[in-house]
């Protein structure tokens, strides 16, 4: 379906201010069907390529990848945290600042050229402080579904969010990581 797709491939976000209650839910009701609802589906991309004219990697291809998977194979999303996804080093998408962050790149692996993107997590902006998260190291752009996957079965499995996860169970997290680096 031609909608769903464009819906996936790029979302935008407003704000509508001074509504009272009964207007609220009255919105809520009329954008039920296309209203982004957990935290994944409200993920950050930059433009990414084609549009950029710097930007190495397709961001926008890459979230959608992600949703798609999660719905093909039936994953909650419940537990899942944003994804902050630029298409290159540039901090468009802010990828060092996010729950997980992916920053594209090339790399030769074997002998072919692949889509990649570093891997970085534990990053936060808020009023009180500011976290630049660490980067763990290099995924291919084709595996991250399956990762973003299996990090939600882990999260369901714990039956913690994201940021319990990471902090109770860090080991596991740096563990799940190393699978899927090159």
């Amino acid at each position: 379906n031609n909608n769903a797709e464009a819906r996936l491939s790029m979302t935008e976000s407003m704000y509508i201010r001074n509504l009272d209650e009964e207007q609220a839910e009255k919105l809520l009701q009329l954008t039920d069907k296309f209203r982004q609802k957990t935290k994944i589906q409200q993920s950050m991309r930059c433009v990414g390529i084609p549009t950029c004219q710097i930007g190495i990697e397709q961001s926008q291809s890459l979230v959608k990848n992600i949703l798609e998977y999660i719905k093909i194979n039936n994953i909650s999303e419940e537990r899942l945290p944003f994804v902050y996804v630029s298409g290159c080093q540039n901090s468009c998408g802010r990828h060092q600042v996010g729950d997980i962050g992916f920053a594209g790149g090339k790399k030769k692996v074997g002998e072919k050229i692949e889509d990649v993107f570093d891997i970085y997590a534990g990053g936060m902006v808020s009023r009180e402080r500011t976290v630049l998260g660490t980067k763990f190291g290099i995924m291919l752009m084709s595996r991250i579904p399956e990762f973003i996957g299996e990090l939600s079965m882990e999260l369901e499995k714990n039956l913690i969010g994201y940021e319990e996860y990471i902090s109770e169970k860090n080991d596991s997290f740096i563990e799940l990581i190393g699978k899927y680096l090159v």
